[in-house]
């Protein structure tokens, strides 16, 4: 993702997208404040409590936007959905990190304030808004790469067999087994990776949250949250995991550091879609018999997300696509895929079990269920990533419904 060159200036973002896009990073900010909220609450007095509100209000929330402005693309993820971004005024550049921090503060400045928001309201119907004017920069649409330009590629002849095979074969997993044992780097690593990661996180929760406290509560909360943290993982590794698979198909040959870096170009859409699943799983537990179709016709909202550059709304609604007319074959997938995981997990705890009465014991045995759960989901992801490339060959990038 580039900014336009400055030889070709992009039209101004026009009010109603400033808007939109406004009302989504304030959304991602709003649910960032409710779980710090929730946290503080559980695990901290009053008084650290408003510290920490006060702070994410009047330090993390202005650094937001002017990090965002400032690096990358130039655009907050709710200016991203809307392609459009922050540039300075006379270059076309993005902004430095100062001018962006002042057009942030300028912004809570003018929310505390009436007049000043009052002007700012007007000015921006009429292109740049006062903070715009008084920091010399502009809000205009960005260009984007679009989607992978790998899947335009051949598929490497001794791969065929496992992404092309005939017409009307299916077999998932037997395939995705079979893509594990040709590219076990590829597919193992970024899977590996992901939970590396999620489980320093969950080190790092713990020695902040639990490691002083006798609090049956927060231990209580802080294994919820673990559990929370460990399972989104499954999604997390299947947006990797996608990358490599398409990585591996067309024979090309990256590091896992390469597919991190590729993959976390859309974390901010893929961390939204995360919160939409998770709602739109709330929302139809209360009909649990449609709760698994749904979410069988949405697993392929990362690899739309990844591969095809989508934005977050469509790429519900091109998994949606994608998935038609196969509804109760991915049902069928999605509860074997997770049978196998949760079989797995429960058979190897209860085998490593007796381990965890020394800590030595404990480490080992940790280390090898974590490394039987990586192996387990590589392969049903490797299953699914799978899927979505028999659906693309069917219905391309830009096919019609």
């Amino acid at each position: 993702m580039s900014p336009a060159s400055a030889d070709e200036p992009s039209p101004p973002a026009g009010v109603h997208r400033r808007v939109a896009a406004g009302a989504l990073d304030a959304l991602l900010l709003g649910l960032g404040f409710g779980l710090l909220s929730i946290t503080e609450l559980a695990l901290a007095s009053q008084q650290e409590t408003d510290i920490a509100l006060y702070a994410w209000v009047f330090v993390l929330a202005p650094l937001y936007f002017a990090l965002y402005h400032a690096y990358g693309t130039g655009a907050t993820p709710g200016q991203l959905e809307l392609r459009i971004g922050l540039r300075d005024a006379r270059s076309g550049e993005r902004p430095s990190l100062a001018r962006a921090l002042a057009r942030s503060l300028l912004g809570l400045v003018f929310l505390a304030t009436i007049v000043p928001a009052l002007v700012e309201l007007a000015l921006l119907c009429s292109g740049r808004s006062l903070r715009d004017r008084l920091t010399r920069t502009r809000v205009e649409t960005i260009r984007l790469h679009g989607k992978a330009p790998q899947l335009a590629e051949p598929t490497a002849p001794e791969l065929t067999a496992i992404f092309e095979p005939e017409a009307g074969t299916r077999r998932y997993l037997r395939r995705g087994w079979a893509l594990l044992r040709a590219r076990p780097r590829l597919v193992l690593g970024p899977v590996a990776a992901v939970y590396a990661v999620l489980f320093a996180v969950a080190v790092v929760l713990g020695l902040l949250l639990v490691a002083d406290s006798d609090d049956i509560f927060v231990l209580f909360f802080y294994v919820q949250l673990v559990v929370a943290l460990l399972a989104s993982g499954v999604f997390w590794a299947q947006a990797v995991l996608v990358t490599a698979v398409e990585q591996a198909r067309v024979g090309g040959s990256t590091s896992v550091w390469r597919t991190l870096v590729l993959t976390s170009r859309r974390a901010n859409a893929l961390s939204a879609a995360l919160v939409g699943l998770l709602l739109v799983a709330a929302s139809t537990v209360l009909t649990s018999f449609l709760t698994t179709p749904v979410l069988a016709r949405l697993a392929l909202i990362a690899p739309a997300l990844v591969l095809e550059d989508t934005r977050v709304l469509g790429a519900f609604g091109r998994s949606w696509q994608l998935t038609r007319g196969q509804t109760w074959r991915l049902v069928g997938l999605l509860v074997l895929s997770g049978g196998i995981l949760g079989l797995g997990a429960s058979i190897l705890s209860g085998l490593l079990a007796p381990a965890g009465d020394s800590v030595a014991g404990a480490i080992v045995a940790v280390a090898v269920l974590g490394v039987a759960f990586v192996v387990l989901l590589a392969w049903v992801g490797a299953a699914w990533s799978l899927v979505y490339e028999d659906a693309r060959r069917v219905r391309p990038p830009g096919a019609a419904s």
